[in-house]
């Protein structure tokens, strides 16, 4: 976003009152040398507008008396300017830029409360925000869709060839893989249910969202396997030691320990500080 108060052209200021409002979408704005692409303000004392390349621009001259709450507002306007936008489609980043555009012409207008600027660039702001979230949401959740769904696709593999696989990598080995593959399940499910608590910056771009998603799936596969060893260690107190011949209880266990992101954590501190030796 580009915003530049500049000074008239002689022959432009030779208009006097007329010379901003004379001006209309289309047109070539002689105090910028800027196409008028979105009017948003005129007045016979300054213009506010889009640009052809959908930058705020806006001029003024010598009889606009500038507010003495200028200051604040423009710092405003300066920090909307480095809003990374790259990511979001063009009418929604003609949106946010007009958005910025009225707080502006709200500073300039004497009519409207000196505050007034700042709360339309505040909205702008809050709006511009929650457009950014949704699209680095996005990013995560159809990565983890992606991902979560080819785990339970894997998962049921893994149990309709439980038989060929048993006798390949023993029946403990049966039980890790499938522990895996549903401990990414849970962890789908986790992203799922909880995107909106998530931190989200899309400043960040749609590849550390992927790989955000891809390291929880891990993760929860990683620590249903580590449930599955303590289950057939028999490290789990409360009985649950033979679980691991129950195949709906490892499945159910392995989700839980996918999904949750203490419960295994406390257990490995649990085993850390008090270690069971058999």
């Amino acid at each position: 976003m580009h915003t530049t108060p500049a000074a008239p052209t002689d022959a432009f200021a030779r208009e006097g009152d007329r010379a901003f409002m004379s001006l209309n979408e289309g047109d070539v704005d002689p105090s910028l040398n800027k196409r008028i692409a979105v009017l948003i303000a005129k007045h016979p004392h300054y213009i506010v507008y889009l640009d052809g390349d959908g930058y705020v621009e806006w001029a003024t001259n010598a009889a606009l008396k500038w507010p003495d709450d200028a200051g604040p507002v423009l710092s405003r306007v300066s920090l909307l300017e480095a809003t990374p936008l790259t990511h979001l489609d063009p009418e929604m980043v003609r949106s946010f830029r007009r958005m910025v555009g009225e707080g502006v012409a709200r500073l300039f207008d004497s009519s409207v409360p000196g505050t007034e600027a700042l709360k339309a660039l505040e909205t702008a702001e809050q709006w511009i925000a929650a457009r950014n979230g949704e699209i680095a949401r996005g990013w995560i959740v159809r990565s983890a869709n992606t991902l979560g769904v080819a785990a339970l696709c894997l998962a049921a593999q893994t149990w309709l060839f439980r038989d060929f696989l048993q006798r390949a990598l023993t029946p403990a080995g049966l039980h890790l893989l499938l522990a895996f593959w549903l401990g990414g399940v849970g962890a789908w499910l986790s992203i799922l249910i909880r995107t909106k608590a998530l931190e989200l910056d899309p400043v960040a771009g749609e590849r550390l969202h992927v790989l955000e998603s891809v390291s929880r799936i891990a993760v929860g596969g990683i620590s249903a396997m580590l449930l599955a060893l303590a289950l057939k260690a028999n490290l789990v107190a409360g009985g649950l030691g033979g679980a691991t011949t129950s195949g709906a209880m490892l499945a159910a266990l392995s989700m839980v320990a996918g999904a949750s992101e203490r419960l295994v954590p406390g257990f490995v501190d649990k085993i850390a500080i008090t270690p069971t030796l058999k």
